[in-house]
């Protein structure tokens, strides 16, 4: 659900430097959120052996909202690439931090499925996040398009909480 927002942007792009006067920086727009990605992927497994995962994975979240709901709210370029920084920067460590718990938590059968599935899923968020930001943006528009999906997200990232119990250290 989260990996949608990735092909939300790029679709939106065109109304957003409309709206925001920045034609010009396209490239800005679409890489903010997936260079910061990069620079907390390496914390995952460090942050996993001081905190549980999912506390990691809350707190992630709702980073990620944030930095959605900035972006959505966005009176300027500026504002909403920061927007985007801090989503980017939360799907670096919820990348890095599901990636470590499916491996570290899971049996080999469950781990090789669940990995499968993750590939799986931008798939279906290449073909979801385009139909939904083209749905939802034409409908309310792109800032709506930005924020409409996170209690889903919510409710998903709660059901992976509540099931990882209280395993690891907290």
């Amino acid at each position: 659900i989260g990996a949608m927002q990735t092909y939300l942007v790029t679709l939106i792009v065109p109304m957003i430097g409309r709206d925001l006067d920045a034609r010009s920086l396209f490239g800005v727009v679409t890489s903010t959120a997936t260079a910061s990605m990069f620079l907390t992927l390496p914390f995952g497994p460090a942050l996993l052996r001081r905190w549980h995962p999912g506390r990691l994975l809350a707190w992630g979240t709702i980073a990620f909202s944030v930095g959605a709901g900035v972006s959505a709210l966005a009176p300027q370029i500026i504002v909403f690439a920061g927007g985007r920084v801090i989503s980017g920067l939360a799907s670096g460590v919820l990348a890095a931090v599901s990636m470590s718990t499916v491996v570290s938590y899971l049996s080999p059968t469950w781990r090789q499925r669940v990995l499968a599935s993750i590939s799986a899923m931008w798939a279906i968020a290449a073909l979801a996040g385009p139909s939904y930001g083209a749905f939802f943006t034409h409908l309310l528009g792109w800032r709506w398009a930005l924020v409409l999906y996170l209690p889903v997200l919510w409710l998903a990232r709660l059901v992976v909480i509540r099931n990882l119990g209280h395993r690891g250290v907290d």
